[in-house]
């Protein structure tokens, strides 16, 4: 079972192991279906993203792991800022690093005669492809903003949250945003990964990491080897 504050309702294990998958096949499947009614990957996303932050705010209402975190630490407004910056300064900079990498792309390819990507693969595959070599930057740059004080004195920002819940998923400095953020897509994008497949990638990211920071009682299993989640 999993540990609760005393004065929280205890999660149904039903809910406890199915909240994540639910939530996160729902997103997905939605913005599939409005692929394939012809809407812009990029434009398809959005709505199931907003889906994804709503169902993980209301549900913490309904059993959050400590009900203490439900209510404001003096951070709302710090974390509201960090967000609405860090969601401007990915849209600004997301075209220029996708173009970069498509143009070393197609040079690159035209060089060997194929492309990088493995674009004839099912969609489902070439996106697992992509979340596991998206990582790969990720976790390097995630590393050394632990160990360089040059980084970390950015990244700090991102653990001086008095808690976790939703919207501190959203707590980045800039710099430590695009730091992660740059390599990850410049590499995909450079290995010529289709638009579907960075939107999916995209989506899968975003929601995951408001699952990740949530205040919600959650189970994941054998799935943790695979998410780094907010029950480890």
């Amino acid at each position: 079972m999993t540990q609760h504050s005393s004065d929280a309702q205890v999660a149904p294990p039903l809910f406890q192991w199915a909240v994540f998958p639910v939530v996160m096949g729902g997103v997905c499947l939605l913005a599939w279906w409005q692929m394939r009614l012809g809407t812009p990957p990029a434009v398809a996303i959005l709505g199931p993203q907003l889906f994804g932050i709503l169902a993980v705010a209301l549900l913490e209402r309904l059993y959050p792991y400590h009900r203490s975190w439900l209510h404001s630490h003096a951070d709302i407004r710090v974390d509201a800022a960090h967000t609405v910056t860090i969601g401007l300064a990915s849209t600004l900079v997301q075209p220029f690093v996708i173009s970069a990498g498509v143009a070393i792309a197609t040079l690159l390819s035209a060089t060997l005669g194929s492309s990088l990507w493995p674009d004839t693969w099912p969609l489902l595959f070439q996106v697992l492809l992509a979340l596991v070599l998206g990582e790969l930057p990720g976790y390097w740059v995630h590393r050394w903003q632990h160990h360089w004080d040059g980084l970390w004195r950015f990244h700090s920002i991102h653990h001086s949250a008095p808690r976790l819940y939703w919207l501190n998923a959203g707590r980045f400095h800039v710099v430590d945003l695009l730091s992660t953020y740059v390599p990850t897509y410049l590499l995909l994008a450079f290995l010529g990964c289709g638009g579907e497949v960075l939107a999916f990638f995209g989506l899968i990211t975003a929601v995951h990491g408001i699952f990740q920071h949530s205040n919600l009682q959650l189970r994941l299993g054998p799935l943790n080897y695979f998410f780094s989640m907010a029950e480890l």
